[in-house]
């Protein structure tokens, strides 16, 4: 049902400028970034972006969505919205004249281009159209600062966060990182967010398992459970023990 507008307005008064999406490997981040993305290029396109009216109960997060099309309606999903305002009753995409993402890898050996400097690339991409549009860019960012030293990654994500903040862009993040979480929890131009995960009962009796609901808990910070995801792919009992001795204690402070 085709139950959303595109129109600019700057919305920064009354909620975040951006949202920082936690949670699983696999819990659906990269999916609800995507659909964030996907809304806003359908607005420019002036096609009719399939969202509908969150049910009773659903509140700020819905199924795999964005977090454009949170605070009352399902766009795929949603969570409270950052980077779209949305009425409280009907789900609502704003306008963008430029939406930059960085979404996948871009390794390019014959032009030296390693995975780490082509995101580096993309977010100066970012931060140039943030100067020139300014509440109108909506800038995507699929973990920024991996592919490299995580504290050196973490630190140059958050100084690229914080610049587009301050250049007035609209923001969508997914991350890991600790530093980006706690950055989320303290700077109110941000929104936090965790993807859900759910305790279910295994068939024979064979305990219970974590698996992601792919709804978008607002307000909430989520784990990696990077264990978990490796024990769903197989490695051996043998070498994830090892791996939690390994670990020196709890995954970071954000999470706790």
């Amino acid at each position: 049902r085709p139950a959303c507008r595109g129109h600019v307005r700057d919305a920064s008064a009354t909620r975040p400028q951006g949202l920082v999406l936690t949670g699983p490997n696999g819990g659906g981040k990269s999916v609800a970034l995507k659909t964030v993305g996907l809304a806003a290029l359908l607005v420019r396109c002036a096609v009719p972006v399939p969202c509908s009216p969150a049910r009773d109960g659903e509140g700020g997060g819905g199924a795999e969505g964005g977090a454009g099309a949170g605070g009352g309606g399902r766009c795929g999903g949603g969570g409270d919205g950052a980077a779209m305002a949305v009425a409280a009753s009907s789900p609502r995409v704003d306008f963008f004249s430029a939406v930059v993402s960085d979404l996948a890898e871009a390794q390019d050996v014959s032009a030296g281009t390693s995975s780490y400097s082509a995101h580096v690339r993309s977010c100066a991409r970012a931060l140039e159209a943030a100067g020139a549009h300014g509440a109108s860019a909506l800038v995507l960012l699929d973990e920024p600062g991996a592919s490299t030293e995580p504290a050196e990654g973490a630190a140059v994500a958050q100084a690229v966060i914080e610049e587009l903040l301050a250049r007035g862009a609209r923001l969508v993040a997914t991350t890991h990182a600790s530093p980006l979480k706690l950055l989320a929890l303290r700077d109110t131009r941000l929104q936090v967010a965790a993807m859900q995960r759910r305790r279910v009962d295994r068939r024979n009796g064979a305990g219970a398992a974590a698996l992601p609901s792919y709804a978008i808990l607002v307000g909430a910070v989520g784990g990696s459970y990077a264990l978990d995801a490796a024990a769903r792919e197989g490695l051996p009992e043998a070498l994830l023990a090892r791996a939690r001795g390994l670990l020196p204690g709890a995954e970071g402070d954000a999470d706790d």
